[in-house]
């Protein structure tokens, strides 16, 4: 094969016709079918440009430089040394049993050639030098390339190379050098083989890679045709070469016109063989009528029945003469070797608009008899001869294949029907999404409906037309007008009776709706009757949720200072509309119709705000609550979900997330950042578990803890060793652990940042015997240096270098110690608080931080030295403890770092005399404790 050969190129077009394909899961899984189709590409070793494109009834694909061959595969195999090869490792005793293994499994020897093996045990030994009649792979193995093309450490594996056609890529048995010993070695390349003998199973195997999530299964095991599953039924699977058509021998779901031959056809010996074991195609295929859904089995497995259920014919003579017909319409097709088969074989054509009919002269043969041609113009099939012939006839016919320009082409029209109508289109980008996905020629149209309606909330209105229609709202002067978008697909030049039967459609749902919300806003709210909606198994009822989130409610608004009374009263009548009739229409308004019936009621604004809040934010791109009160509902409801449902085990793993945890779970981040709110994670949910009775272990319990962190890391969106850092510091708050992260970040701009790290590294693992696992260890630390108890908070020690700072520290000892003997005390009141369910929030206040005034009062001034004297004052001057903004902490820290490299240049930290390491070791040890209030250093990798 020339390299020209390899590098020619032809055009490809795979069209998959299906039924129409659903909006929602398909739109899902495309974002992932470009790369899926590479990667079957890649598995028989192709690399071609392509576009993708889809309509509601069909995947297309086509490149106009796709391969005419594959690549050839160079195959590399290392056998055994040559001591081993041979007969006690000479050569002239010829190759030994390992040796002829390897062969063989290199495929250098087969059975075929078992007969020679004498002769080349003979020409091994140099007995018989007439080596014409050995197999040509044995005629180098007495001269080895001096540089054989190692392929590194994956012995046997495969590299792609297209061009590489030299008599060295023919498979020879040669000695080359490897890790100092000669080994056996052979080196094969497989020529690569005609695109058009692959792709019927490369468009097999691109069609089983797509998943979304439920589909559809046809065909009958029991008739030999076997049951395969896709989101829709395929009807025709067309694969072009430039005009040559591919049989892809994937099953289709057709009552129409379509190719039945019986498996003789594709097992026919003109046909080239294949590589790989294949299935024959069933020649009883399983035959879906017209009436989707209806299946109408053939009687028996003869072309005449089978031409019958096709053509509805009941005479041999008209068999005989579709047969005739197929074998006209597929004389050009060149067979391919087939995957495993299960169902009809696929033809050059395709179907367009279902509202177009198309011309007699496109009909897919115009020798057909009159019910053939009769079920083509009915279906609107087409003869697809090349690329350029099939966009022609899809434009022509009705379909517009770019999602794209169907996109732009709607909102186009609505823009002109904002200028005309003097209007505002309400533009949702998911549901033009969905539309451009189920329309295959859009038209927008303008239609209205009763102003009466208009007295209905407009989430009611809104929701009926875009979630159950498809249609898009419409303002008039910032107000919701009683108008509406609608998407058509259909070919005409008259749209009134679209336009009416769709009014039609959205009165009789606003009807209702106005009979609902009239009925409802007469029915009190009352949560009793929650008691009779079941929640989760082990959870109890809605009225159980309702009472846990009313007890965590009150926890939360002690601690954050908000109006209990009213945040109680929010979460009492939250789930209440659940029991509507509106609700039970529209399940999507839940929260939202509560809000409504709250003010009907009379209750206050904030509460009905809170009530319509409750389930934000609800998605990626949602607004948050608005209000404190409001932030405080939602946060109440989703912890309830989260410690309830780990408390009974229901934890999401990979893809699976059935009650929307993570969502939650994120809620409860973005409130808290959002609203600036001290959430230590491992406090609060500590609390919650208590107060709530919830039988959660501690692993669970831990696991709920660091499932909410990585919530927050994807939402920070930030390098992972910077996240870890922060969050592995001393504070488990969110809002801290956020603000620590970012200005860890800025580490990464700074150009002395690999000299910074390497003295506060230093630093770190000086001190880590003091750290210990816990990133703090300051109370044991102390407590064996009998220096004073831990205190509460970090006292300012301004000072310079004629400052008596040892004197100001033994000033505030005494009154340290009071205020930790009452800390103490009020500790214990607030475990006895906790226990019955009350909270102090002045007690959450306090942060865990690390305690550095301790630290240094544990110092001996008088054995400092000049270059620890020098560090300690500056280390007083920068009065760390009395900033609060990490970056400013932090950038107070880096200013440390010439005094730490004179300290480390003069100063043995682990000097013999213990009174000096122990000094020397709390010095760097106030240095470090106050960096791990930022983050963990021992993460960073920089």
């Amino acid at each position: 094969m020339s390299s020209s050969d390899l590098q020619a190129t032809q055009e490809l077009l795979v069209e998959i016709l299906t039924e129409e394909l659903p909006a929602l899961p398909f739109l899902k899984e495309w974002g992932n079918i470009a790369h899926k189709w590479e990667q079957a590409l890649a598995q028989f070793h192709i690399q071609a440009p392509c576009e993708l494109h889809y309509t509601p009834r069909r995947i297309a694909i086509y490149s106009r430089a796709f391969p005419t061959h594959t690549a050839a595969q160079i195959q590399e195999f290392f056998g055994p040394p040559l001591a081993i090869a041979f007969i006690d490792g000479d050569r002239s005793k010829g190759l030994s049993k390992a040796g002829l293994g390897f062969c063989k499994k290199a495929g250098v020897i087969d059975s075929a050639l078992g007969e020679q093996f004498d002769k080349i045990e003979n020409f091994v030994k140099g007995t018989d030098r007439e080596s014409a009649n050995l197999p040509q792979n044995f005629q180098n193995l007495q001269s080895p390339t001096a540089n054989p093309r190692i392929l590194g450490d994956n012995r046997g594996g495969i590299e792609n190379s297209a061009q590489d056609s030299s008599p060295q890529a023919e498979s020879l048995l040669q000695v080359v050098e490897k890790d100092g010993k000669q080994v056996l070695y052979v080196r094969k390349t497989q020529a690569g083989l005609e695109s058009r003998q692959v792709l019927g199973e490369v468009v097999v195997a691109f069609i089983r890679s797509l998943h979304f999530g439920k589909s559809m299964r046809w065909g009958d095991a029991q008739e030999g045709s076997g049951s395969e599953s896709f989101i829709r039924p395929i009807r025709n699977i067309m694969i072009l070469l430039d005009s040559s058509a591919i049989d892809s021998a994937l099953g289709s779901h057709s009552g129409d016109f379509v190719d039945f031959r019986a498996t003789a056809d594709h097992q026919s010996s003109s046909a080239p063989k294949s590589t790989k074991s294949t299935t024959s195609p069933t020649a009883n295929p399983r035959i879906l009528g017209d009436n989707r859904g209806d299946i109408e089995k053939s009687a028996s497995s003869s072309l005449r029945d089978t031409a019958e259920a096709v053509a509805r014919q009941s005479t041999q003579t008209s068999t005989q003469a579709l047969e005739s017909t197929f074998d006209n319409a597929n004389a050009k097709t060149q067979k391919a070797r087939s995957p495993q088969t299960f169902g009809q074989q696929s033809k050059a054509a395709t179907l367009l608009h279902r509202s177009y009919t198309p011309k007699q002269q496109d009909l897919l043969e115009s020798t057909f008899d009159n019910a053939a041609q009769e079920m083509c113009a009915k279906e609107a099939w087409v003869q697809i001869t090349g690329l350029d012939d099939y966009l022609h006839k899809l434009k022509n016919g009705g379909v517009i294949l770019s999602a794209d320009e169907r996109k732009q082409r709607i909102l186009e029209q609505i823009q002109a029907l904002e200028s005309t109508f003097s209007l505002q289109v309400e533009l949702d980008s998911a549901l033009l999404a969905q539309i451009v996905a189920i329309t295959e020629y859009p038209t927008a149209l303008l239609g209205g409906f009763d102003e009466r309606f208009l007295a209905l909330p407009e989430e009611v209105i809104t929701t009926s037309m875009k979630e159950h229609q498809k249609y898009f709202a419409v303002r008039k002067n910032g107000r919701l007008y009683n108008g509406f978008i609608v998407v058509a697909n259909a070919l005409c030049d008259e749209f009134s009776a679209i336009i009416s039967g769709n009014e039609r459609v959205l009165k009789a749902r606003l009807s209702d709706a106005e009979f609902f919300y009239r009925n409802d806003c007469a029915t009190p709210l009352d949560k009793k009757p929650l008691a009779s909606i079941a929640y989760v198994d082990g959870l109890g009822s809605m009225l159980d949720k309702t009472n846990r989130e009313e007890i965590i409610s009150a926890y939360l608004a002690r601690l954050y200072e908000q109006d209990s009374q009213q945040i109680t009263q929010a979460i009492a009548y939250s789930k209440a509309d659940l029991l509507s009739e509106m609700v039970g229409e529209f399940p999507e308004l839940q929260g939202i119709m509560g809000h409504y019936y709250a003010l009907a009621q009379g209750l206050s604004h904030d509460i009905a705000q809170a009530i319509k809040e409750q389930y934000l934010p609800n998605g990626e791109d949602s607004a948050l609550p608005s209000s404190k009160i409001s932030a405080i509902v939602a946060l109440s409801g989703k912890l309830e979900s989260l410690l309830g449902l780990f408390s009974i085990g229901t934890i999401p793993s990979g893809s699976k997330d059935p009650y929307a945890l993570r969502r939650a779970a994120n809620g409860v981040v973005k409130i808290a950042l959002e609203w600036n709110l001290a959430f230590d994670v491992k406090q609060i949910l500590g609390d919650m578990a208590r107060i709530c009775a919830y039988d959660i272990s501690q692993e669970n319990l831990a696991r709920l803890q660091g499932f909410i962190i990585e919530r927050l890391e994807s939402i920070l969106d930030i390098p992972a060793q910077i996240f870890r850092s922060a969050s592995r510091g001393i504070s488990a708050d969110l809002c801290t652990i956020a603000s620590n992260a970012k200005a860890l970040e800025s580490l990464l701009v700074r150009d002395d940042r690999e000299a910074l790290m390497a003295v506060f590294k230093r630093v770190a693992n000086i001190t880590k015997d003091i750290m210990g696992d816990s990133a703090c260890g300051l109370e044991s630390w102390i407590a064996s240096s009998r220096c004073v108890d831990r205190q509460p908070s970090l006292i300012s020690l301004r000072g310079s270098q004629n400052h008596d700072s040892s004197s100001t520290i033994l000033e505030s000892q005494n009154e340290s110690k009071k205020q930790a003997q009452g800390e103490k005390s009020a500790s214990s009141s607030l475990r006895v608080l906790r226990q019955q369910g009350e909270v102090a929030a002045s007690f959450f206040s306090k942060a865990e931080s690390t305690n550095t005034q301790a630290i240094l009062q544990s110092l001996d001034t008088s054995l400092l030295t000049p270059p620890e004297s020098a560090l300690y004052n500056k280390l007083l001057s920068l009065n760390l403890p009395a900033l609060t903004h990490p970056q400013h902490k932090l950038d107070a820290l880096f200013s440390l770092k010439e005094e730490l490299e004179v300290f480390f240049a003069s100063v043995l930290v682990n000097d013999e005399d213990p009174a000096l390491r122990r000094n020397r070791k709390s010095l760097l040890y106030a240095i470090y404790a106050e960096f791990c209030t930022i983050g963990d250093l021992k993460e960073l990798a920089i």
